[in-house]
């Protein structure tokens, strides 16, 4: 069966991916009834898309060894895109740019600028996670689609971000985790975030009213700067922590 994101709610008409004169092949996320953590990356590459899968490339085997050192395999946890098609030449800062240009024409002319391709697929993507409290956000795109914030990926790494749906709700706030803690957030209960990889996990059709994020870099970027290493792994050890109750907010 082809998989059309269209049917989970993105808007692909609005999309700039779809008008660049190439047949698309989006990606699914991909979900276990056993993921108790989602994995959200920034698009796929021409791998996943020849595969089907997100992170099956270079990147996938990067992502392996990074959770690992959470103690969890691929099988543990669900893994997806912001931005469920490829980029022409896997470039996604050079079709920014294209967006742009073509934005401040059409607001010349008094015309609705064109929506952010990972913006076209939230409405997709929230579905795909919808039953999770925990996610780890690789790379800029992932981390603003998911925590809202404009901030760079190096000045949100490593802190986790908490998030909250008001029951009826249909997008996510953010919240001080002290007020969280203090018990004034309506309808949210802490407890949940801290209940480990071994708690049972959501079923379809469950949503929690919290999810903690915690952005990271995205593993090609750090397979093209070495030097930040050190840095991921950093940062995949405190999502364990934090995932697992054994880091405060």
């Amino acid at each position: 069966m082809t998989y059309d994101p269209r049917i989970l709610g993105a808007d692909c008409e609005d999309c700039i991916l779809a008008h660049q004169g190439r047949p698309l092949r989006p990606v699914p996320t991909e979900d276990k009834d056993s993921a108790r953590l989602a994995v959200i990356g920034e698009a796929p590459g021409a791998t996943e898309v020849e595969q089907g899968r997100p992170f099956s490339g270079a990147s996938g085997f990067a992502l392996r060894d990074q959770l690992a050192r959470l103690r969890l395999s691929r099988a543990d946890v669900a893994i997806g895109n912001a931005i469920s098609c490829r980029p022409p030449d896997n470039d996604l800062a050079k079709l920014e740019a294209q967006l742009h240009a073509r934005n401040r024409n059409r607001r010349a002319q008094g015309l609705p600028s064109h929506k952010h391709p990972a913006e076209c697929c939230r409405p997709r993507l929230e579905r795909e996670i919808a039953r999770f409290d925990k996610v780890l956000a690789l790379g800029g795109t992932a981390a603003r689609v998911l925590t809202g914030s404009r901030a760079g990926i190096l000045d949100q790494r490593g802190g986790p971000v908490i998030m909250h749906r008001p029951p009826g709700a249909m997008g996510w706030t953010r919240v001080d985790p002290e007020d969280l803690e203090a018990g004034v957030v309506p309808g949210a209960n802490a407890k949940g975030l801290h209940s480990g990889f071994d708690a049972r996990p959501r079923q379809t059709g469950e949503s929690p009213s919290l999810r903690a994020i915690l952005p990271t870099l995205h593993p090609a970027f750090v397979m093209r700067e070495a030097r930040w290493k050190t840095a991921i792994r950093t940062d995949f050890g405190r999502a364990h922590r934090l995932f697992t109750g054994r880091l405060d907010w």
